[in-house]
């Protein structure tokens, strides 16, 4: 608009997406002018997105205010979005369009209006249904207390993981975690508590995984961490670097007291005999209780 309206009188931004340009000349000028700016518009390279506009062309003449040329201009700019956007209609158009249809003028406008205002009102309706959609279905797959993925979460994309890495013959690791003595933190400091410390377990293993992997709440306080690409010597390295990080963090419990949380992990790499996602699971588990027998806190791989 700044670029080629620069010889108009006036250009401004009535509202919204709404702009208006003055100028002098005649209505057919005034038409020309708008269909090239229209094309301008149309034509331009906007970051990754069309942009299009439709004009309304009104005259001066036979109004007596600045108010009625307004509104009759808003009439065609309704009339060129009822005939489907991207395009200009002026004053003597929209005559011709109702005249043509049998149509008192008012009748027409009322009309066009009620069709865009539908337009628009579907297509409000269908972003919020997405916005929706795409809410409610970030809360299905999320654990409520801790905010990472959920069990339901973790059984689907698995089992996607799992055939991905198969059919790609590709690295898959997963990890197993069980917060050792964690139903004697919650007999000793009670159960806020202990959601407090699976919180700051889980802001511990978010923080010490890396950008392509995946942590979710396998359930109680057992967590499940996915690696793709990974192979078992890496993925172990990523337990223990997690293992220690649980081993220094500090959790208040309501009371006031601290106390600390450590883990046994078992960390396996998927083979060809892991026909599903419950034998890897299994495998994993089978690491877990290892690590438990050898004393708590360690991993098992």
């Amino acid at each position: 608009m700044r670029q080629y309206a620069l010889g108009s009188d006036l250009v401004a931004r009535v509202g919204g997406e709404e702009f208006v340009v003055c100028m002098r000349g005649s209505l057919e000028q005034g038409r020309a002018f708008a269909e090239f700016l229209r094309a301008q518009i149309e034509n331009h390279e906007f970051d990754a997105i069309r942009v299009t506009a439709s004009f309304g062309v009104a005259s001066f003449s036979g109004h007596s205010s600045f108010e009625e040329l307004m509104e009759e201009a808003d009439q065609c700019l309704y009339a060129a979005k009822g005939k489907g956007r991207n395009c200009v209609v002026t004053a003597s158009e929209f005559d011709a369009i109702a005249d043509a249809d049998g149509q008192d003028g008012l009748i027409a406008d009322f009309e066009n209006r009620i069709h865009v205002a539908a337009a628009r009102m579907a297509s409000y309706m269908v972003l919020k249904a997405r916005k929706l959609y795409k809410q409610y279905r970030a809360e299905a797959d999320r654990d409520g207390l801790t905010g990472v993925f959920n069990r339901r979460y973790l059984d689907r994309l698995l089992l996607r993981e799992l055939e991905k890495s198969q059919k790609h013959n590709r690295h898959l690791t997963v990890a197993l975690l069980d917060l050792d003595h964690f139903g004697e933190v919650n007999r000793t400091y009670g159960f806020p508590t202990g959601d407090r410390a699976l919180k700051a377990a889980t802001e511990v293993l978010q923080g010490n995984v890396r950008i392509t992997d995946w942590v979710a709440r396998y359930g109680g306080e057992e967590f499940c961490i996915i690696m793709p690409d990974t192979e078992l010597s890496e993925g172990s390295q990523v337990a223990e670097r997690i293992r220690l990080a649980l081993e220094e963090e500090t959790v208040t419990a309501y009371n006031k007291q601290h106390f600390q949380v450590t883990a046994s992990i078992g960390v396996v790499e998927l083979i060809p005999e892991d026909i599903d996602p419950v034998a890897l699971l299994q495998r994993a588990s089978d690491k877990v209780r290892e690590a438990k027998k050898g004393g708590r806190n360690q991993i098992r791989f």
